[in-house]
């Protein structure tokens, strides 16, 4: 029985995506990237099963996919499971001419001689929204359009916090600015001019925030890690019918509130039902159905 043989019926993946734990955000921003644009990667959050062997998971991962996308930094190359990765990817390389392999740079370290001819891109991390679209359109061949999740939204100077991931950085960056914003209309409201609320309305909207608007799929921000509050373009006549595309097996959706103005969903384990600890970007696609 040949190899191809051995995967005919198995999972098979557009790219296996190798990097350190320490550029775990930075993985996830390119998995759920990648999943919105229609690609099918390997990702360790997503295909380790618990239990499972990991030296012969991610033997058969890069085995099945058909590029290794290596994020190439210090860490990456102190770590013992990228370093065995890189290796089976180089071997898997030279018996097939057809695997590809793309290094993206990301600290000052360069790569060696035998992986320098791999070299794609360096990641502009100034400039994310730009890494992502270039890497999707290398892996995918793709100049079209992209569509990226709401996770797309990093500022160069996000507004800091202590839990050192970046969604997290950008909502309280976009805090900052809702809770002034909430003041001024609360403020205008109760006065009971319609003049002046259309003015304070029209005034707010020329905020430099709003002009990154734009880059936000659907309205959607994160309400918390796991739960997503999508604000609706237009106001809804009936609260809409939701279909939920890109989310992993290993998860769920649960509906907390669905409204004309607004929806707030939960992304929950399958199998623990539990709120997940971390950003899982989705696509949600609203219709009047009822």
């Amino acid at each position: 029985m040949t190899k191809t043989d051995d995967f005919a019926d198995a999972e098979m993946f557009d790219f296996f995506l190798s990097h350190s734990s320490k550029t775990k955000e930075l993985a996830r921003y390119i998995y759920y990237n990648s999943i919105f644009n229609g690609l099918h990667p390997w990702y360790d959050e997503n295909n380790l099963e618990t239990g499972v062997v990991l030296e012969g998971a991610i033997k058969q991962g890069i085995e099945r996919s058909k590029a290794f996308l290596l994020l190439h930094s210090q860490p990456a190359l102190e770590s013992e499971w990228v370093k065995a990765e890189m290796k089976l990817a180089k071997i898997k390389r030279e018996r097939d001419p057809n695997f590809r392999i793309i290094v993206v740079k990301l600290d000052e370290l360069e790569p060696s001689n035998s992986w320098k001819d791999f070299l794609y891109q360096e990641w502009n991390f100034q400039d994310s929204f730009g890494s992502i679209l270039s890497l999707i359109e290398s892996v995918t061949g793709n100049k079209g359009i992209m569509k990226l999740t709401a996770s797309s939204l990093l500022m160069e100077t996000p507004f800091m916090n202590e839990s050192g991931i970046i969604a997290e950085h950008t909502r309280n960056y976009v805090l900052y600015y809702i809770s002034h914003i909430k003041n001024l209309i609360s403020t205008t409201v109760s006065i009971g001019h319609d003049d002046e609320l259309r003015d304070t309305l029209e005034n707010i909207l020329k905020l430099s925030l709003f002009s990154q608007v734009p880059n936000l799929e659907g309205g959607m921000m994160p309400a918390e890690p796991s739960l997503w509050e999508i604000i609706h373009g237009t106001r809804m006549r009936i609260p809409p019918h939701i279909e939920i595309q890109g989310l992993p097996e290993k998860y769920e959706c649960k509906i907390i509130e669905n409204n004309e103005i607004f929806t707030k969903i939960q992304i929950l384990d399958k199998r623990t039902k539990e709120p997940i600890n971390h950003i899982v970007p989705i696509s949600i696609v609203f219709s009047s159905e009822l």
